[in-house]
C-alpha cells in the first residue's frame, strides 16, 4: 500500500489495489485498550505502561500512514466483508468486494 502514493503522485499513474488482508486492522487498534499478554503483546510490554503507550502510539501512527497511502488508490478491491469493513474505515474509501 505504501507505494501507491509514489506511483500516483510522482508517476502520474492510475492506481488500483487488491487487499486480501490489511496490514493493520481496526481490531488491532481496539485491542490496544486491553492489557495483559496476548499473541501480539509480549508479557514484558504488557507489564510496562511506557512500552504499552509507545506501542499504542506506533499502531495509531502506522494506521494513519496506511490510511493515507491507501486513500491514493483509485480502485480498491477486497476479498471479504471483513476486509471491506476495515479498509472502509482505514482508507476512507468504498472498496469493491470481489470473490
Amino acid at each position: 500500500a505504501f507505494t501507491i502514493p509514489f506511483f500516483r503522485l510522482l508517476g502520474g499513474c492510475r492506481t488500483a489495489a487488491y487487499v486480501h488482508y490489511p496490514t493493520i486492522s481496526t481490531d488491532m487498534l481496539s485491542a490496544l485498550h486491553r492489557t495483559g499478554p496476548a499473541f501480539n503483546n509480549r508479557q514484558f510490554i504488557a507489564r510496562s505502561k511506557v512500552l504499552t503507550e509507545g506501542k499504542a502510539l506506533y499502531y495509531r501512527l502506522f494506521a494513519r500512514l496506511y490510511g493515507w497511502a491507501g486513500a491514493y488508490s483509485q480502485c480498491t478491491m477486497v476479498n471479504s466483508s471483513w476486509t471491506h469493513g476495515h479498509i472502509m474505515q482505514l482508507w476512507d474509501s468504498e472498496p469493491w468486494l470481489v470473490y
